[in-house]
């Protein structure tokens, strides 16, 4: 790999922008206070094979990722706390992981279902729907399931347009 070395200042026709005293680099963009800017729909590439690349179409911005999985992760150094929270409109909350604790995720910024040490809660109303003609149901299992007392079936019977609860 070559690598370049630049000591001073280096600007070349608004393409390309270094300003090393304030440790900044610019592509396409000399905006003050930017680490580094880069127009819309030009990728950082990260990886051998840029198998994972990072940009803005315009629109949208966009990560994608085209090997492995893709990690989101924080805290990674330490065990104390650091919650994760991924919020579509700022400020409004969409889902939110806590350190060592529930997963939660928001409509319009309001809780609608949380995992507990116990198992998960449902606030408000929960649907449970299937195609047109065919019976929508709800299993309850006490545990693994190995054997036929150990769950229960509510079904909302498409043919017979009732509900029925069997074991």
């Amino acid at each position: 790999m070559n690598r370049s070395r630049i000591t001073g200042n280096l600007t070349s026709h608004g393409i390309l922008y270094s300003d090393i005293a304030n440790d900044r680099v610019g592509i396409g963009s000399t905006i003050p206070g930017n680490k580094l800017s880069l127009p819309d729909s030009a990728k950082i590439g990260l990886g051998n094979a840029e198998d994972l690349t990072l940009y803005h179409s315009g629109t949208n911005s966009v990560i994608d990722n085209n090997t492995g999985g893709l990690y989101l992760r924080n805290n990674v150094a330490s065990d104390v706390g650091g919650d994760i929270f991924i919020q579509a409109k700022s400020g409004e909350n969409s889902a939110i992981f806590t350190h060592d604790g529930s997963a939660a995720l928001h409509y319009d910024n309001a809780k609608k279902f949380e995992t507990t040490s116990s198992g998960a809660d449902i606030t408000g109303i929960l649907n449970i729907k299937n195609t047109e003609g065919l019976s929508a149901s709800l299993y309850l299992i006490a545990d693994d399931g190995d054997d036929n007392g150990d769950g229960w079936r509510l079904n909302s019977n498409q043919d017979d347009n009732d509900l029925t609860i069997s074991n």
